[in-house]
């Protein structure tokens, strides 16, 4: 069963401040929670998951050419690098970044297993 996932980057709809949501967060609320991830999410990609510390999201593109816009897309952005892995397993592509700025500290995964269709990214932010 494939899973729905959401276009962070699709025009967002107007919609009022105020409107609760099932869960008691308001849309102004989940509209500042992707405000915060919405420079760091990969072009074109599906959100499976999100919330104020991580995210998961999942693109078409490979492993390689993701991790690549990462590794730009965090240096332009003033992150520096503490440590990168990648690694080939049991056909299963993973590169794990984790990098810093004067804030916070982000620990990125990018994995891409030969029988899926779909790279899986993965953010997660901590303040320092």
């Amino acid at each position: 069963e494939k899973i729905k996932r959401r276009d962070l980057h699709a025009e967002k709809k107007s919609t009022p401040q105020s409107s609760p949501t099932l869960s008691g967060t308001t849309m102004g609320q989940i509209e500042s929670v992707e405000d915060d991830w919405h420079e760091m999410s990969y072009p074109d990609s599906k959100v499976e998951t999100m919330s104020i510390q991580n995210v998961t999201l999942y693109s078409g593109d490979t492993a390689d050419v993701v991790a690549q816009w990462y590794k730009e897309k965090l240096t332009h952005l003033n992150y520096t690098s503490k440590s990168f892995t990648q690694t080939t397993n049991n056909g299963i592509h993973s590169y794990s970044y984790s990098v810093g700025n004067k804030t916070h500290s982000i620990i990125l995964t990018i994995e891409k297993k030969e029988e899926d269709e779909d790279t899986k990214i993965i953010l997660v932010k901590s303040s320092k």
